[in-house]
């Protein structure tokens, strides 16, 4: 049985961390803030940030990083709130941004959905027209989303409209289907949450196996499902181990999931659960193999310089990431070897400067991140790896607002520079191992 033992409906008091440290906890401790930093949702990378912080010489300049800090954390969240009440309820370990409630122990969908009472809410379609010289023309073949919340408030969802064949599944709809996967596999609720607006939900379980592939580096297996009222995501079951907390969270579980079950919102959800049945029981072995890999990693001892020179090399003569780094060749010949029909000596020079100090810059990043990461087997192949495959999934900058860097960074993961970077890194530590 699980018991609320904490709730923030406040953004302002929004933390930093598993720890619920303070943002200037963090910005005064630059060694432990840097691996919480992602440079992507903040527009601006962790080191910019810390160089404006150090260079903050009076109360209120230091004030005011901490105001853009906890700005930015609260967009990363995109936590929405319902009946004045923040939209997401985890149980056990807090999450990083400490909002919304907490229980102590797992649960199960009936005490779920009497803590995270905005999984009540109700959705449904509206008739939307425009007005024509003072007449209400319909608008044909399109409908608005609208929400009821548990207290009677409705509203229009702002910009999404749908065809009219559109299907919504209710939240307590998705609920009531994880439960034939809980009932199976001997899993719990551990998270649920609605974002953007109340336009997209998450409920997460967490399966009862688990690796520790060191000492404290716990990694879980959880059955995420995702829905959108917005038109602009299937209903979607997979089996990451990102931990589901937040909208960012929620992008990079899914980004995470190569193997997805969909459902179109045409479709009926019940007829559903036997594929998403076969669907967890993939992904467990998958989970096992990995766990399997990872041991022997943990066991291989890598010198980690040497490991992101091989990486940094590797990206260099990949074609994703052509004209970006130099590779070991060219640093030896020179610019001159860059002369020809693309370049004259000048631009060469240049060109040449610029690729050596991006390789420079990406292997001391990938230096930094190792050893930062204390508890992730330094010295090992699993620690060296780790270090790679955070700054992919971490550090890499995008451009735009929060909602589009949050896409962009999706995609990303899924199919770009990111999941290339993966992709490297595992090959690299695969050949490392073998």
């Amino acid at each position: 049985m699980s018991n609320l033992i904490s709730e923030q409906h406040d953004e302002q008091q929004i933390t930093f961390s598993v720890e619920e440290r303070t943002l200037p906890s963090y910005l005064e401790s630059p060694e432990a803030f840097s691996s919480y930093w992602d440079a992507y949702e903040t527009g601006v990378s962790y080191e910019a940030m810390m160089a404006r912080w150090n260079e903050a010489n009076t109360p209120e300049a230091k004030q005011a990083v901490i105001d853009d800090v906890r700005e930015s954390s609260i967009l990363r969240a995109d936590i929405a709130k319902i009946d004045g009440k923040l939209g997401c309820v985890v149980a056990g370990e807090a999450p990083w941004h400490g909002l919304g409630y907490r229980v102590d122990a797992a649960m199960n969908s009936d005490e779920l959905f009497s803590i995270a009472t905005f999984l009540r809410s109700t959705y449904f379609k509206v008739p939307l027209s425009f007005c024509v010289n003072g007449t209400q023309v319909a608008l044909g073949g399109r409908m608005g989303v609208a929400m009821t919340s548990p207290e009677g408030d409705t509203s229009l969802l702002d910009g999404v409209t749908v065809s009219s064949d559109y299907q919504i599944q209710q939240p307590y709809q998705s609920a009531r289907f994880l439960d034939g996967i809980v009932g199976g596999s001997g899993a719990s609720f551990d998270t649920a949450g609605i974002t953007a607006g109340g336009a997209k939900i998450w409920l997460s379980i967490l399966f009862p196996k688990h690796l520790e592939v060191v000492r404290g580096d716990v990694v879980r297996q959880y059955g995420l499902l995702t829905d959108s009222y917005d038109a602009k995501e299937s209903w979607t079951f997979c089996s990451p181990t990102v931990r589901t907390v937040c909208a960012n969270t929620r992008r990079l579980a899914l980004a995470e999931s190569s193997s997805q079950l969909r459902l179109r919102h045409n479709s009926e959800l019940s007829a559903r659960i036997d594929a998403a049945l076969a669907a967890v029981a993939q992904s467990q072995k998958a989970f096992a193999d990995f766990g399997e890999m990872a041991d022997v990693m943990v066991r291989t001892q890598a010198a980690p310089t040497a490991f992101y020179q091989d990486c940094a090399e590797r990206m260099a003569n990949d074609t994703f990431f052509s004209g970006q780094l130099l590779t070991d060749e060219a640093m030896l010949e020179g610019p001159e070897a860059m002369v020809g029909a693309d370049f004259d000596l000048d631009q060469a020079t240049k060109a040449f400067e610029r690729r050596r100090t991006n390789r420079l810059a990406l292997v001391n990043r990938f230096e930094e991140l190792g050893a930062s990461s204390t508890n992730m087997a330094p010295g090992t192949a699993w620690g060296a790896y780790n270090a790679v495959t955070q700054y992919a999934n971490h550090h890499l900058r995008y451009q735009g607002s929060a909602r589009k860097r949050g896409e962009t960074r999706m995609n990303d993961l899924m199919a770009g520079r990111a999941n290339r970077i993966d992709e490297i890194a595992l090959s690299a530590v695969e050949a490392l191992v073998s």
